[in-house]
């Protein structure tokens, strides 16, 4: 059974594919349907997002939690990569060396700091903080958690064994999803649209 937040969460998450298509239809509208490298990488990113957002809810809803969580990690991912178009001074340009196949993590910003997952994190936190007002504490926990469903960790360990609260865990192992424990179910399904908002409401050049 999946908690009325998470089912809330998922209903939201839907809807905002609709919202993505929207985004690119004005982006590609502009000026008189000219299209740049800038508009393929944000298109990009948007139909990744669609993508995302459609395997998210159903291993949500299939209570596959490493799947899910690894989604979300790579949701944001998507969001920084959009995001990292505002810290650069000529966006087409920097399209073009990704085009060029250039590491991402790599390329330089115009403060010439490398632009690393931690570096884009760091600075999109920081961006929402000052420019939206809004708490963003959220964004470096699902980087950080997220990164350890993406690679091998000791979250698969824990996640093996039965939970019995306060970090106690009984003996005995479980290889099957029911097991996931509805407050990290909260947490993840409450935090999903935030993350694919973050996509929707980036603001490219």
């Amino acid at each position: 059974m999946i908690p009325n937040c998470v089912a809330e969460s998922l209903v939201h998450l839907n809807a905002l594919i609709p919202e993505h298509l929207a985004l690119v239809k004005t982006y590609l509208s502009a000026e008189g349907g000219t299209v740049y490298k800038t508009d393929l990488w944000i298109s990009a990113g948007v139909r990744r997002s669609m993508q995302l957002i459609t395997g998210f809810v159903v291993m949500v809803e299939t209570r596959n939690m490493s799947c899910a969580l690894a989604i979300l990690r790579l949701e944001l991912d998507t969001a920084l990569r959009l995001f990292a178009l505002t810290l650069v001074d000529d966006a087409d340009k920097f399209v073009g060396h990704v085009f060029s196949g250039e590491r991402f993590h790599k390329l330089k910003d115009r403060s010439d700091k490398q632009m690393t997952d931690a570096y884009l994190v760091e600075r999109i936190v920081h961006e929402i903080a000052v420019e939206a007002d809004q708490k963003s504490d959220w964004i470096k926990r699902i980087y950080e958690e997220g990164c350890e469903f993406v690679h091998m960790s000791r979250k698969h360990i824990k996640n093996v064994l039965h939970p019995l609260g306060d970090q106690q865990y009984a003996q005995g192992f479980s290889l099957i999803d029911e097991l996931w424990i509805e407050d990290e179910m909260l947490r993840a399904g409450c935090n999903a649209p935030k993350a694919f908002d973050a996509t929707g409401s980036n603001r490219c050049p």
